[in-house]
């Protein structure tokens, strides 16, 4: 697979995290991450983690408002331990939790980004490269 067939795959990924944003929210470590994805077209709900709160406190709090989340976290390590321990959580507080984004959009992204904060702007040099254009013409924003 070359680098357009594997963009291509990566905006459909997001066009069916866009479509699914509406129904549920997705969780990412920060600010940062949100304005990424708010660029990218996500309207819905975008839960950031606080950071300095336990987990388990994050978990109660996110099952409080959803039974089903998409969990995006970033690609790095800390992401990873992170996304673990995250999931652990809020299953135990009853809330489906859904990861297979986080793996799709990662195997899509070539060469790697680590955090979802740069997204946007890998997206945006990709619509450059491969459609000759920018977010807002492609997403509208």
């Amino acid at each position: 697979m070359d680098d357009a067939e594997r963009f291509e795959i990566l905006l459909e990924r997001i066009e069916e995290l866009r479509a699914r944003n509406e129904e549920e929210p997705i969780v990412v470590e920060g600010l940062r991450d949100i304005a990424s994805l708010r660029s990218l077209g996500m309207e819905g709900h975008i839960i950031p983690i606080n950071s300095g709160v336990p987990l388990f406190q994050v978990a109660e709090a996110i099952s409080q408002q959803a039974d089903a989340i998409i969990l995006l976290t970033d690609w790095d390590a800390k992401g990873q331990t992170l996304f673990e321990a995250l999931r652990t959580a809020l299953l135990a507080n009853g809330v489906k939790v859904d990861g297979e984004v986080r793996v799709e959009l990662r195997h899509a992204i070539r060469p790697t980004i680590p955090d979802v904060e740069s997204l946007a702007s890998y997206v945006q040099r990709g619509l450059e490269r491969f459609h000759g254009k920018d977010l807002a013409d492609h997403f509208g924003s």
